[in-house]
Formats: C-alpha cells, sequence, structure tokens
C-alpha cells in the first residue's frame, strides 16, 4: 500500500494528516489518564465508589434448549 501511496504525489500530505490524527488521538488519552488518575489519588475514592450498596447475590439462568 506504501507503494501505491508513494507514487501519487498525496503521500506526503496524507502522511502528516495521518501522523497528526494520530498524536491528537493520543494526547487526548494522556490528558483523560492524567485526569483520571487526579481523581483516584487514594484508596478512599475506590472504597466510597461501592459504600453503602447491599451485596447482591449473582443470578444464575438456565439456558433453554432450542432443538
Amino acid at each position: 500500500m506504501q507503494d501505491k501511496v508513494a507514487k501519487n504525489s498525496n503521500y506526503v500530505k496524507v502522511k502528516t494528516v495521518v501522523d497528526k490524527f494520530v498524536a491528537d488521538v493520543l494526547d487526548k488519552i494522556t490528558a483523560r489518564a492524567k485526569e483520571a488518575a487526579k481523581r483516584a489519588t487514594t484508596d478512599a475514592a475506590i472504597e466510597n465508589t461501592v459504600k453503602d450498596q447491599a451485596a447482591v447475590a449473582a443470578r444464575r439462568y438456565k439456558r433453554k434448549c432450542t432443538r
């Protein structure tokens, strides 16, 4: 595929656009990961997410045979 793109004069343009897109996506991921790390700095933050919730047993479903 690179050969076909290289034969066209748009190779540099396409590469630049793709590189910018990838960099932007990675920047967004990094920013959100940093924000998440700031919010979960203590065990209390994680513990409070399930505080005051009653324990509920998982349901077991029986599969019905459809033969």
